[in-house]
Formats: structure tokens, C-alpha cells, sequence
């Protein structure tokens, strides 16, 4: 917190004086459950531990079978792999046995219907383990903006009502990435202690109904594209929802005085600026421009 009592948005890391004995921890056993999110935190794990401790990577797939449980190194055994195989064919085998071949579309609807409904301590937990299963399939740099702009805006629209419009005025002023909306969230909770909404406050803010959120997530899906394709309408879609109808309350008239005396905006209530001169308050940044180069696969089928 700074010393006004408002978050702070800076981030430092503190490294140990020396790493030479650091020993870093064995991942845990694999148990050979078929659930993507396991299996990617398990196949992560692993892959930190390789890099950490410098394994030779002649000996990767050797080192990562020691870490299944019973069930999946019986799994292995059977697979035909050898030990000594390259550690990237036992990677493609390993996510073809335990992730559901679903799965990829399974995590991007729950990242399109993101919504709090605990603590935003969970809710953040619960959108960082989505975004890093997304980027798992990112393929280069494009992909993987395309990607944190998806669960940007979704994290945003799914937050209470006060957070949403919290964070949406902060972005008038900073440019912060998914990460540092994750961070800002958890910081102004500190202070607030935010709350579900209840079932008629949700998308009050923003709004939306629940058969527009759903009409726009059908409507994004082209299943003859390919995934980067579809990932591109959906944010473009929430990012419509979100630009054309993302209007903080209205003011009543103690909050205009209050503001009236603070010399604040009446658009998005931040100092420094009058409302004739705020910026416009939208998501443009994170828009996708639908013939974007990039973004064009050029790979979907035609028939």
C-alpha cells in the first residue's frame, strides 16, 4: 500500500544472497488421473525441474517417468515409448493419454463465463489456472497477447460489480497486463473485501443478460476454424459487450458533490483530469482487428 492508502501497483523480487547449495524440490507423482489441469501442472513441474537442476537432456524422459505414480507408470510401460526416447514424444503421448480431447474448449468456455463467486483470492487463483492453460497451446508471441486479452477482459467482466468498475477506471491511467490486473485486483480486495454480487446484480454493471453472454459465446464459435480463429471473435466479442455498454453508474448527488470538491472526473471519478477531457473509457487496447495478418491461419479447412 502507499502511504495515501491506495494499492500499489509495483512489484519487486527479493533473490537470496547465494543459490549454490539450493536444491530445487522433486516434483510430485503423477497418479495417471485422465484431468487436464493436473497433468499440465504435473508436466510443468517437471519441466521446471529439468531446467532448474540442469538435467542432461539425454536423460529428461528417464528423469520425468521416476515422477509417475503406480498407475501412470504402468501406463508408460505399456505406451511402447522407450526410456531413452526425446522428451518432447513423450510429452505429445503423455497429454494425448491424460487430457481430454476436449479439453482446450472446455477451459475457453469457463474462461468466456468467468464469474466470482467466493473470494477474489479463489477468483484470481481460478483465472491464473486457466490463462496458463490457454498459453500452453499458444504457438508464438501473437498467440499468446491473443490469449492474455481473452482472459483480461473476461476476469474483468466477471468481477463484482464495485472491482469492475474499479478496474476498468484504473485503466484510464495505467496500462497494466493481465498480470497486473491480477495483482490490482487482489490489492483493492485488501482494502475492500469484496463479495459475490448477488444473482440480480450480476452483469448490472456492465448491462448484460445472461442470454446476451451466451448468445455472443455461440456466436463467436466457427468450428470449421481453428482455434486461434475462434479465440480471436470471442474477444472481440466480449470486448464488444464490454465497449458498448460498460458504463460505470450513475452519479447520485452526494458523489457528485464529493467529486465537485475534489476537482475529480465525473466520467471515470479519477483526479487529475475534468470530464471534458478524459480519456475515452473502453478496451480498444486489447482489441483484435478481425483481418489482423497475424491471426490468419491460412491452416483452417475450406470445406
Amino acid at each position: 500500500m502507499s502511504l495515501d492508502g491506495s494499492p500499489d501497483f509495483t512489484t519487486s523480487v527479493v533473490l537470496p544472497a547465494s543459490t549454490a547449495n539450493y536444491r530445487y524440490p522433486n516434483p510430485d507423482k503423477f497418479d495417471g488421473a485422465l484431468d487436464g489441469f493436473s497433468a499440465l501442472t504435473w508436466l510443468t513441474a517437471v519441466r521446471r525441474f529439468l531446467r532448474v537442476s540442469n538435467v542432461a537432456e539425454t536423460f529428461h524422459t528417464v528423469v520425468a517417468i521416476s515422477f509417475l505414480g503406480t498407475n501412470a507408470a504402468r501406463w508408460f510401460n505399456g505406451c511402447g515409448l522407450k526410456d531413452t526416447c526425446a522428451f518432447d514424444l513423450f510429452e505429445d503421448k503423455f497429454k494425448l493419454r491424460f487430457i481430454p480431447k476436449d479439453f482446450g474448449n472446455q477451459v475457453r468456455a469457463r474462461v468466456a463465463s468467468l464469474r466470482m463467486s467466493s473470494t477474489v483470492e479463489n477468483y484470481v487463483a481460478e483465472a491464473r489456472d486457466l490463462l496458463t492453460v490457454l498459453l500452453e497451446q499458444a504457438a508464438d508471441d501473437s498467440a499468446r497477447r491473443e490469449i492474455e486479452s481473452f482472459v483480461y477482459i473476461s476476469f474483468i467482466q466477471g468481477c463484482p460489480n464495485a472491482l469492475n468498475e474499479l478496474l476498468r477506471a484504473l485503466q484510464v491511467t495505467t496500462t497494466l497486463d493481465i498480470y497486473g490486473i491480477f495483482q490490482a485486483a487482489g490489492q483493492y480486495d485488501q482494502v475492500y473485501h469484496f463479495k459475490p454480487d448477488s444473482k440480480s446484480q450480476v452483469g448490472s454493471s456492465l448491462g448484460l443478460t445472461q442470454s446476451s453472454v451466451v448468445a455472443a459465446q455461440l456466436q463467436s464459435v466457427n468450428p470449421m476454424a481453428m482455434e486461434i480463429d475462434n479465440l480471436r471473435l470471442e474477444v472481440n466479442a466480449l470486448r464488444s459487450q464490454l465497449n458498448g455498454k460498460g458504463k460505470l453508474a450513475p452519479l447520485n448527488a452526494a458523489e457528485r458533490q464529493r467529486l465537485q470538491k475534489r476537482g475529480a472526473c465525473f466520467k471515470c471519478r479519477q483526479d487529475g483530469h475534468m470530464a471534458r477531457e478524459c480519456p475515452v473509457r473502453s478496451l480498444n487496447h486489447v482489441a483484435v482487428p478481425e483481418d489482423a495478418p497475424y491471426l490468419v491461419s491460412g491452416n483452417a479447412p475450406s470445406n
